[in-house]
């Protein structure tokens, strides 16, 4: 909501000179319904989605905008919203963003990615029109049990970089927006390791 996004706002102003790729989510029961993490699915829920992404684009601090988050994972989609349906929903939060602000940057897919980029998923989102209004595809490529070397996220990324080449999109970047070791007494890593392997990821 938007009171929500003016605190992140103030806060920026206050503590932090960066800018910030927000992610387009869920929490309005204007398009979610009852369901706290609901994807839109109805004409008026998605148009809905998209105004509040065209307000999203006019803040000040906002660099970039992500939409939705890991719908490939049933904690975000749990609805098991179509692929057709993100796409519609990429195109109207795109159409918002850019009215708004034709050179601030869009990112689509979020996917969570363990162990490999899904490139069914790529294939609908190209078939349903969705790579054709964003700048960037986003991925999650988490590792849970192994190093970014060990796990060769760099051949995880080359293969996505190839597939988009190969499929008419040599100019769409891609994020990383997520991606993480888990360190601590209950998790799998150290935090020796888990700092080695951020700096091994970058």
């Amino acid at each position: 909501d938007q009171d929500r996004y003016r605190i992140y706002q103030e806060y920026i102003d206050t503590n932090s000179p960066v800018n910030m790729v927000y992610p387009l989510l869920f929490g309005n029961p204007e398009w979610t319904g009852e369901y706290y993490v609901n994807m839109p699915e109805t004409d008026e829920a998605i148009e809905a989605f998209g105004r509040w992404s065209g307000w999203v684009a006019s803040l000040p601090s906002t660099a970039a905008v992500e939409v939705w988050n890991e719908p490939n994972a049933s904690g975000f989609n749990p609805g098991n919203a179509s692929w057709e349906t993100y796409s519609k929903l990429c195109k109207t939060a795109a159409k918002y963003v850019k009215s708004v602000n034709p050179d601030l940057k869009v990112g689509i897919g979020s996917l969570v990615s363990i162990p490999y980029v899904p490139m069914d998923v790529m294939q609908q989102l190209k078939d349903y029109g969705a790579l054709d209004v964003a700048d960037a595809i986003s991925i999650h490529p988490y590792i849970w049990t192994n190093s970014p070397l060990g796990d060769r996220l760099d051949l995880k990324l080359s293969r996505l970089r190839e597939w988009l080449d190969d499929n008419g999109y040599p100019d769409m970047e891609i994020w990383i927006t997520e991606m993480g070791w888990g360190a601590g007494p209950a998790q799998m890593f150290t935090y020796e390791e888990q700092a080695s392997y951020i700096t091994q990821a970058y």
